[in-house]
């Protein structure tokens, strides 16, 4: 019977694994879309930066509280095992035998009192203290810079997440281009590869026969050797595109991805025109809205040395309650505790620093300046940068347009010198080359076609307002 329930036991543990390992297996399906929603959903870089903008609004709240009134409570007790003992002048004895002496009491006075010490001790053994304090900050020029400050690092941090989720935006793009563009190459060299497999068979039978030489019948399998070497190359390259896609997405090695978009789709969307007819201005693109943080910044560091000139005003209230007793009796409700209240005002005024302020201050303000001087530079770099992304965009574009007709070119002639050389009336060599031709035509396509995807992504990311 223990047998038969352990049995059961371990087919419910595999029945409820199962699901589990078979849902590990089932490749992911994502279409470009998809990819870059996962990714800026899922993106460690992107996961950061959202933990930055909170970190950064809990550091504005702890700013704000700095400033908010203060309460603080404490409790001592202390034990003096040997009450400390302090020498003082004896002050009785000058005063009694003068009031002796005044009466004609004694006739004189006795030697040795003067600049005698007494040994005293002041206190009790067990003494506590129970208190409460309250402050407050009423007036502190680095505090209300302090608070903007913390304010303006916070609208930095969501400019950093927007630059950030960009940048991965654009990174999660490119890789599913790779990808892409690497499995195209793989589809066109398995159907060159299928045709000159075929003719290898084919010229094989016709070597057998005796109607072409045997160079004849290996130069087909020398070009199928070539094509076999660049198929590898490939698909090299596209599970290298496929694990950095993973990497951006945020998903472990191990996750199978299935990518359902159409190459052939994408590259006829790509609008050119439009594109190229877009506006564009550098004071709304996030690089010129980080270093106008930046020179935010600046000058609020500027209001901050300017504000170590103002006094700091501050107000506090203490109440507390003592206890002194030579027994151990502090629990004792009907022991008696004193009590101690204070309130007041603190004012600190600067004076003098001997220059240090002033300098200060100066210091803030070259930054500032060297702050603008960044903001309008970054602002000359992104128009530029922008006039560069409309150039390599129509540049890649023509470039690709005319990779594709010397691509078709170069097929259509394969094509007829294979059907010529199947006919014997043209030679190895004459097949070779233009198997050759079409080879450098098929990968200056592949690689117009992969240009063109990154120059659509690099200017969809600059000309974003996002």
């Amino acid at each position: 019977m223990q047998m038969k329930f352990k049995k059961i036991r371990h087919l419910l543990w595999l029945s409820l694994l199962f699901p589990l390992l078979t849902s590990g297996q089932e490749p992911m399906q994502l279409s470009l879309t998809e990819a870059i929603r996962w990714s800026l959903e899922n993106n460690p870089e992107v996961r950061n930066a959202r933990t930055d903008v909170r970190i950064a609004k809990k550091k504005v709240a702890e700013t704000t509280a700095t400033g908010l009134p203060q309460v603080s409570a404490g409790l001592s007790y202390m034990n003096y095992p040997d009450i400390p003992t302090q020498l003082i002048p004896d002050f009785l004895s000058p005063a009694v035998y003068g009031v002796l002496l005044d009466e004609g009491l004694v006739s004189e006075m006795p030697t040795g009192t003067s600049g005698r010490l007494f040994e005293a001790q002041f206190g009790t053994t067990h003494n506590a203290t129970a208190k409460a304090e309250l402050s407050q900050l009423i007036f502190s020029g680095s505090y209300l810079v302090g608070l903007q400050a913390s304010q303006a690092y916070a609208s930095l941090s969501q400019s950093m997440l927007t630059k950030i989720r960009r940048e991965v935006r654009e990174k999660t793009a490119n890789a599913y281009y790779q990808a892409m563009v690497a499995q195209k190459g793989i589809d066109i060299l398995d159907s060159t590869e299928a045709t000159l497999r075929q003719m290898a068979l084919e010229a094989q039978a016709i070597y057998e026969q005796g109607f072409i030489e045997e160079t004849d019948a290996a130069q087909i399998g020398l070009l199928l050797a070539e094509v076999e070497a660049s198929r590898i190359q490939a698909a090299h390259q596209r599970d290298l595109a496929i694990r950095l896609l993973k990497l951006h997405l945020g998903l472990p090695s191990s996750q199978a991805i299935m990518l359902t978009d159409d190459l052939n789709t994408m590259i006829s969307g790509i609008q050119t025109d439009i594109l190229l007819n877009q506006g564009f201005d550098p004071v709304h693109h996030i690089d010129y809205a980080l270093v106008r943080n930046q020179e935010t910044m600046q000058k609020l560091n500027v209001k901050l040395q300017r504000s170590a000139y103002l006094p700091t005003v501050a107000g506090f209230y203490s109440y507390q309650q003592m206890a002194q007793r030579q027994d151990f009796d502090l629990f004792d409700p009907d022991g008696k505790w004193f009590p101690t209240q204070v309130f007041g005002a603190q004012i600190d005024i600067p004076v003098f620093s001997s220059g240090y302020r002033r300098f200060k201050v100066q210091q803030a303000q070259l930054e500032l300046e060297k702050s603008r001087t960044t903001l309008n530079q970054v602002e000359q770099s992104l128009s530029l940068a922008a006039e560069n992304s409309r150039n390599t965009l129509r540049n890649a574009a023509l470039i690709h347009a005319n990779k594709e007709k010397a691509m078709n070119l170069a097929s259509r002639i394969y094509e007829k010198t294979r059907v010529r050389y199947k006919s014997g009336m043209a030679s190895s060599m004459d097949l070779q080359q233009a198997h050759n031709q079409f080879l450098q035509a098929e990968g200056d396509y592949i690689t117009a076609i992969l240009e063109l995807l990154l120059a659509k992504s690099a200017f969809d990311s600059l000309f974003s307002m996002e």
